[in-house]
């Protein structure tokens, strides 16, 4: 399989193009993901919360919380328990 992706820097009126191979060696069944896969899968819901996302599906703070408690693994300077921390607080925000 290749990955293709077009994507433009903010305030870029050009497109920059990637493409790379991924083998079946790269392949996990579900469930299977690595920490930093998950916990950037957490990231992302976050972000389509916050932007109201038609794509965000079934996606909700709960969620998002959960996914990156379970992903944080090493975090030696707190970042990732940080974010944690910070889509608690946007949680109590919205329920106001």
């Amino acid at each position: 399989m290749t990955v293709k992706i077009r994507y433009k820097l903010p305030g870029e009126s050009e497109s920059k193009f990637i493409s790379f191979p991924v083998g079946t060696s790269s392949i996990r069944k579900a469930g299977q993901e690595s920490l930093e896969f998950r916990f950037a899968a957490s990231v992302a819901g976050f972000g389509m919360l916050l932007r109201d996302s038609p794509y965000k599906g079934s996606a909700d703070y709960d969620g998002v919380i959960n996914m990156a408690q379970a992903a944080i693994g090493p975090d030696a300077w707190g970042f990732r328990r940080g974010f944690v921390d910070l889509v608690k607080s946007a949680k109590n925000v919205k329920q106001k």
